[in-house]
Protein backbone atom coordinates (compact mmCIF):
# COMPACT_ATOMS: atom_id res chain seq x y z
CA UNK A 1 0.00 0.00 0.00
CA UNK A 2 1.38 3.39 -0.91
CA UNK A 3 1.92 5.43 2.21
CA UNK A 4 1.55 9.30 2.47
CA UNK A 5 5.06 11.48 2.53
CA UNK A 6 4.67 15.04 3.06
CA UNK A 7 7.93 15.91 2.26
CA UNK A 8 8.35 14.10 -0.90
CA UNK A 9 4.48 14.50 -1.55
CA UNK A 10 4.67 17.74 -3.74
CA UNK A 11 7.14 16.26 -6.10
CA UNK A 12 4.63 13.22 -6.46
CA UNK A 13 1.88 13.77 -7.17
CA UNK A 14 0.59 16.51 -9.55
CA UNK A 15 -1.45 19.71 -7.31
CA UNK A 16 -4.92 18.47 -9.32
CA UNK A 17 -6.55 15.34 -10.31
CA UNK A 18 -8.84 13.62 -12.78
CA UNK A 19 -11.42 14.43 -13.74
CA UNK A 20 -12.51 17.61 -12.82
CA UNK A 21 -8.94 19.22 -12.08
CA UNK A 22 -9.72 19.22 -8.00
CA UNK A 23 -7.18 20.87 -6.52
CA UNK A 24 -4.86 18.28 -4.37
CA UNK A 25 -6.17 18.17 -0.57
CA UNK A 26 -4.30 15.83 1.04
CA UNK A 27 -1.02 18.08 2.69
CA UNK A 28 -3.25 20.57 3.84
CA UNK A 29 -5.72 18.41 5.46
CA UNK A 30 -2.98 16.37 7.16
CA UNK A 31 -1.34 19.59 8.55
CA UNK A 32 -4.72 20.87 9.91
CA UNK A 33 -5.66 18.08 11.76
CA UNK A 34 -2.55 17.73 13.37
CA UNK A 35 -2.70 21.57 14.36
CA UNK A 36 -6.33 20.53 15.55
CA UNK A 37 -4.67 17.63 17.78
CA UNK A 38 -6.07 15.29 15.81
CA UNK A 39 -4.00 11.85 16.51
CA UNK A 40 -1.90 9.78 14.02
CA UNK A 41 -4.53 7.38 13.25
CA UNK A 42 -6.99 9.72 11.94
CA UNK A 43 -4.19 11.52 9.81
CA UNK A 44 -3.44 7.89 8.64
CA UNK A 45 -7.14 6.93 7.97
CA UNK A 46 -7.46 10.06 5.66
CA UNK A 47 -4.26 9.50 3.84
CA UNK A 48 -4.85 6.21 2.55
CA UNK A 49 -8.96 7.00 1.98
CA UNK A 50 -7.53 10.04 0.02
CA UNK A 51 -4.37 9.12 -1.67
CA UNK A 52 -5.74 7.01 -4.41
CA UNK A 53 -7.40 9.85 -6.30
CA UNK A 54 -4.44 11.77 -6.87
CA UNK A 55 -2.50 11.71 -10.24
CA UNK A 56 1.21 10.78 -9.98
CA UNK A 57 4.07 12.48 -11.67
CA UNK A 58 5.54 10.97 -14.78
CA UNK A 59 9.76 11.65 -14.47
CA UNK A 60 9.70 13.93 -17.17
CA UNK A 61 6.62 16.11 -15.83
CA UNK A 62 7.86 20.03 -16.24
CA UNK A 63 5.81 20.62 -12.94
CA UNK A 64 7.55 18.66 -10.74
CA UNK A 65 10.72 20.01 -12.17
CA UNK A 66 9.52 23.62 -11.32
CA UNK A 67 8.63 22.55 -7.89
CA UNK A 68 12.20 21.12 -7.40
CA UNK A 69 13.65 24.07 -8.33
CA UNK A 70 12.05 26.09 -5.86
CA UNK A 71 12.86 23.83 -3.21
CA UNK A 72 16.01 23.88 -4.02
CA UNK A 73 16.52 27.41 -4.15
CA UNK A 74 14.57 27.90 -0.46
CA UNK A 75 17.05 25.35 0.56
CA UNK A 76 19.53 27.43 -0.18
CA UNK A 77 18.26 30.86 0.30
CA UNK A 78 15.12 30.64 2.76
CA UNK A 79 11.87 30.43 2.05
CA UNK A 80 10.62 34.14 3.00
CA UNK A 81 13.19 35.26 0.90
CA UNK A 82 12.32 33.37 -2.22
CA UNK A 83 8.37 34.35 -1.80
CA UNK A 84 9.57 38.03 -1.03
CA UNK A 85 11.25 38.20 -4.83
CA UNK A 86 7.77 36.42 -5.93
CA UNK A 87 4.78 36.90 -4.42
CA UNK A 88 4.96 40.52 -5.47
CA UNK A 89 4.28 39.61 -9.50
CA UNK A 90 2.59 36.86 -8.93
CA UNK A 91 -0.54 37.71 -6.47
CA UNK A 92 -2.52 39.21 -8.74
CA UNK A 93 -4.07 35.86 -9.69
CA UNK A 94 -4.37 34.54 -5.85
CA UNK A 95 -7.92 33.82 -6.59
CA UNK A 96 -7.24 31.60 -9.34
CA UNK A 97 -8.08 27.95 -8.71
CA UNK A 98 -10.68 28.66 -5.76
CA UNK A 99 -7.48 30.16 -3.83
CA UNK A 100 -6.10 26.91 -3.53
CA UNK A 101 -2.54 27.34 -5.00
CA UNK A 102 -2.57 30.27 -2.68
CA UNK A 103 -3.54 28.04 0.41
CA UNK A 104 -1.06 26.03 -0.14
CA UNK A 105 1.71 27.77 -0.45
CA UNK A 106 0.71 29.50 3.17
CA UNK A 107 0.06 26.03 4.66
CA UNK A 108 3.46 25.24 3.72
CA UNK A 109 5.40 28.08 5.27
CA UNK A 110 2.91 28.33 8.57
CA UNK A 111 3.65 24.87 9.27
CA UNK A 112 7.47 25.04 8.19
CA UNK A 113 7.32 22.99 5.66
CA UNK A 114 9.60 23.71 3.11
CA UNK A 115 8.62 21.44 0.65
CA UNK A 116 5.66 21.89 0.79
CA UNK A 117 6.24 25.98 0.42
CA UNK A 118 7.91 24.56 -2.80
CA UNK A 119 4.78 23.13 -4.29
CA UNK A 120 2.43 25.49 -3.50
CA UNK A 121 4.55 28.41 -5.28
CA UNK A 122 5.04 25.94 -8.33
CA UNK A 123 1.69 25.67 -8.15
CA UNK A 124 0.74 29.45 -8.10
CA UNK A 125 2.94 30.31 -10.54
CA UNK A 126 1.35 27.82 -12.70
CA UNK A 127 -2.00 29.86 -12.80
CA UNK A 128 -0.53 32.92 -13.14
CA UNK A 129 -0.95 36.14 -12.00
CA UNK A 130 -3.65 38.64 -13.24
CA UNK A 131 -3.03 41.89 -15.10
CA UNK A 132 -6.50 43.08 -14.79
CA UNK A 133 -6.14 42.90 -10.71
CA UNK A 134 -2.89 44.22 -10.85
CA UNK A 135 -3.58 47.11 -12.81
CA UNK A 136 -6.85 47.78 -10.23
CA UNK A 137 -4.50 47.23 -7.77
CA UNK A 138 -2.25 49.79 -9.00
CA UNK A 139 -5.09 52.60 -8.94
CA UNK A 140 -6.47 51.36 -5.87
CA UNK A 141 -7.18 54.52 -3.82
CA UNK A 142 -7.65 55.05 0.41
CA UNK A 143 -11.50 54.34 1.04
CA UNK A 144 -12.37 57.54 2.39
CA UNK A 145 -14.56 58.59 3.18
CA UNK A 146 -15.14 55.10 4.45
CA UNK A 147 -18.09 53.14 3.09
CA UNK A 148 -20.41 52.27 5.41
CA UNK A 149 -21.35 48.76 3.65
CA UNK A 150 -17.70 47.70 3.54
CA UNK A 151 -15.35 46.36 0.71
CA UNK A 152 -17.66 43.34 -0.82
CA UNK A 153 -21.25 45.66 0.64
CA UNK A 154 -20.35 47.97 -2.23
CA UNK A 155 -20.33 44.95 -4.82
CA UNK A 156 -23.55 43.35 -2.72
CA UNK A 157 -26.11 42.59 -6.04
CA UNK A 158 -24.06 43.38 -8.87
CA UNK A 159 -24.47 40.13 -10.61
CA UNK A 160 -26.78 37.71 -10.41
CA UNK A 161 -26.69 34.29 -8.73
CA UNK A 162 -24.67 32.11 -11.33
CA UNK A 163 -25.80 29.31 -12.66
CA UNK A 164 -24.97 26.00 -10.49
CA UNK A 165 -23.39 23.89 -12.91
CA UNK A 166 -20.65 26.87 -13.74
CA UNK A 167 -17.24 25.95 -12.38
CA UNK A 168 -15.88 28.57 -9.77
CA UNK A 169 -12.73 29.55 -12.68
CA UNK A 170 -15.92 30.14 -15.43
CA UNK A 171 -17.55 32.34 -12.51
CA UNK A 172 -14.29 33.78 -11.69
CA UNK A 173 -12.78 34.45 -15.80
CA UNK A 174 -16.52 36.77 -15.73
CA UNK A 175 -16.23 38.42 -12.33
CA UNK A 176 -12.92 39.53 -12.69
CA UNK A 177 -14.38 41.22 -16.47
CA UNK A 178 -17.15 42.49 -14.45
CA UNK A 179 -17.36 46.77 -14.19
CA UNK A 180 -18.87 46.63 -10.71
CA UNK A 181 -14.99 44.99 -9.79
CA UNK A 182 -13.20 48.75 -9.53
CA UNK A 183 -15.36 49.12 -6.64
CA UNK A 184 -12.99 47.27 -4.55
CA UNK A 185 -9.57 48.57 -5.58
CA UNK A 186 -9.57 50.24 -2.26
CA UNK A 187 -7.43 50.39 0.99
CA UNK A 188 -8.59 50.97 4.46
CA UNK A 189 -7.33 50.89 7.88
CA UNK A 190 -7.19 47.66 9.29
CA UNK A 191 -7.74 46.54 5.89
CA UNK A 192 -6.75 42.84 7.05
CA UNK A 193 -9.44 42.19 9.33
CA UNK A 194 -12.14 43.86 8.20
CA UNK A 195 -11.88 42.92 4.81
CA UNK A 196 -11.50 38.64 6.03
CA UNK A 197 -14.71 39.63 8.41
CA UNK A 198 -16.60 40.50 5.29
CA UNK A 199 -15.26 37.02 3.38
CA UNK A 200 -16.78 35.23 7.29
CA UNK A 201 -20.16 36.97 6.94
CA UNK A 202 -20.69 35.70 3.18
CA UNK A 203 -19.88 32.43 4.17
CA UNK A 204 -21.89 32.73 7.46
CA UNK A 205 -24.84 34.07 5.68
CA UNK A 206 -25.00 31.50 2.57
CA UNK A 207 -23.06 28.80 3.61
CA UNK A 208 -22.19 28.47 0.18
CA UNK A 209 -19.38 26.06 -0.82
CA UNK A 210 -17.12 28.70 -3.15
CA UNK A 211 -17.65 31.19 -0.32
CA UNK A 212 -16.08 29.17 2.02
CA UNK A 213 -13.19 29.62 0.38
CA UNK A 214 -13.25 32.86 0.64
CA UNK A 215 -12.63 32.46 4.50
CA UNK A 216 -9.84 30.00 4.12
CA UNK A 217 -8.46 32.39 1.07
CA UNK A 218 -8.04 35.49 3.38
CA UNK A 219 -6.78 33.43 5.83
CA UNK A 220 -3.76 32.25 3.47
CA UNK A 221 -3.50 35.71 2.19
CA UNK A 222 -2.89 36.93 5.93
CA UNK A 223 -0.26 34.04 6.31
CA UNK A 224 1.41 35.64 3.54
CA UNK A 225 0.75 38.85 3.95
CA UNK A 226 4.14 40.39 4.85
CA UNK A 227 5.39 39.24 1.73
CA UNK A 228 3.36 40.42 -0.95
CA UNK A 229 4.72 44.11 -1.14
CA UNK A 230 2.69 47.33 -1.10
CA UNK A 231 -0.12 46.54 -2.92
CA UNK A 232 -0.97 43.82 -0.49
CA UNK A 233 -4.07 45.38 0.83
CA UNK A 234 -5.69 46.49 -2.78
CA UNK A 235 -5.30 42.70 -4.13
CA UNK A 236 -6.34 41.16 -1.02
CA UNK A 237 -10.07 43.10 -1.50
CA UNK A 238 -9.98 42.83 -5.44
CA UNK A 239 -9.00 38.63 -4.97
CA UNK A 240 -12.49 38.86 -2.13
CA UNK A 241 -14.20 40.62 -4.62
CA UNK A 242 -13.41 38.26 -7.40
CA UNK A 243 -14.82 35.45 -5.30
CA UNK A 244 -17.78 37.61 -4.04
CA UNK A 245 -18.95 38.06 -7.10
CA UNK A 246 -18.67 34.67 -8.66
CA UNK A 247 -21.00 33.34 -5.96
CA UNK A 248 -23.39 35.80 -6.74
CA UNK A 249 -22.69 39.00 -4.41
CA UNK A 250 -25.42 37.76 -1.83
CA UNK A 251 -26.84 39.87 0.79
CA UNK A 252 -24.40 40.03 3.70
CA UNK A 253 -26.82 39.64 6.61
CA UNK A 254 -25.08 37.67 8.50
CA UNK A 255 -26.28 38.21 12.45
CA UNK A 256 -23.56 36.60 14.63
CA UNK A 257 -24.39 35.01 17.81
CA UNK A 258 -22.39 35.26 21.23
CA UNK A 259 -18.56 33.49 20.26
CA UNK A 260 -19.14 30.18 21.29
CA UNK A 261 -16.91 28.71 23.59
CA UNK A 262 -14.93 25.84 22.18
CA UNK A 263 -11.32 24.69 22.03
CA UNK A 264 -9.46 22.84 18.92
CA UNK A 265 -10.76 19.12 20.97
CA UNK A 266 -14.45 20.72 19.77
CA UNK A 267 -13.84 21.98 16.40
CA UNK A 268 -12.53 18.80 15.61
CA UNK A 269 -15.10 16.63 16.96
CA UNK A 270 -17.85 18.41 15.26
CA UNK A 271 -15.75 17.94 11.59
CA UNK A 272 -17.06 15.20 9.18
CA UNK A 273 -14.03 13.19 7.42
CA UNK A 274 -14.00 15.92 4.73
CA UNK A 275 -11.09 18.30 3.51
CA UNK A 276 -13.04 21.23 3.26
CA UNK A 277 -14.17 20.95 6.69
CA UNK A 278 -10.98 20.41 8.74
CA UNK A 279 -9.40 22.92 6.67
CA UNK A 280 -12.25 25.52 8.03
CA UNK A 281 -11.82 24.04 11.68
CA UNK A 282 -8.17 24.98 11.14
CA UNK A 283 -8.55 28.21 9.31
CA UNK A 284 -11.63 29.37 11.83
CA UNK A 285 -9.27 28.57 15.08
CA UNK A 286 -6.41 30.37 13.65
CA UNK A 287 -8.00 33.18 12.62
CA UNK A 288 -9.62 33.67 16.03
CA UNK A 289 -6.44 33.70 17.39
CA UNK A 290 -4.31 35.92 15.53
CA UNK A 291 -7.52 38.30 14.81
CA UNK A 292 -8.95 38.13 18.00
CA UNK A 293 -12.13 37.33 16.58
CA UNK A 294 -14.51 35.03 18.12
CA UNK A 295 -16.73 35.42 15.31
CA UNK A 296 -14.36 32.76 13.21
CA UNK A 297 -15.39 30.43 15.99
CA UNK A 298 -19.11 31.21 16.12
CA UNK A 299 -19.30 30.51 12.57
CA UNK A 300 -17.41 27.71 11.62
CA UNK A 301 -19.09 25.63 14.56
CA UNK A 302 -22.79 26.65 13.28
CA UNK A 303 -21.61 24.94 9.98
CA UNK A 304 -19.77 22.36 11.12
CA UNK A 305 -22.54 20.85 13.57
CA UNK A 306 -25.34 21.38 10.92
CA UNK A 307 -23.21 19.09 8.63
CA UNK A 308 -23.23 16.68 11.29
Amino acid sequence: MTTFDLRHHGCRYAPEYPPHGHSDHLPMTWLALGALGAGADRQRHFAERYLPRLAPFSPADTHRHRVEVWGEAMTRRGVDTVLEERLPELMSGWYREAYHPVIRLAYGRAFGVLEEAAAGLAYRESVGPCPRLATLAARARPDDPPATDGVLGALTGAVSRPAPSLSFRDRAARAVQHPALVRAAVTRDDNLARSSREALAAFAATHDFFALHLVTGSHAFRILGDLIGPRADALLNLGLGVGYLAIGAPALTWDPVAPVAIDRAGLLASCRDDEHDIKLAWTAWDQARHLADGGYLSAAHGYLAGRG
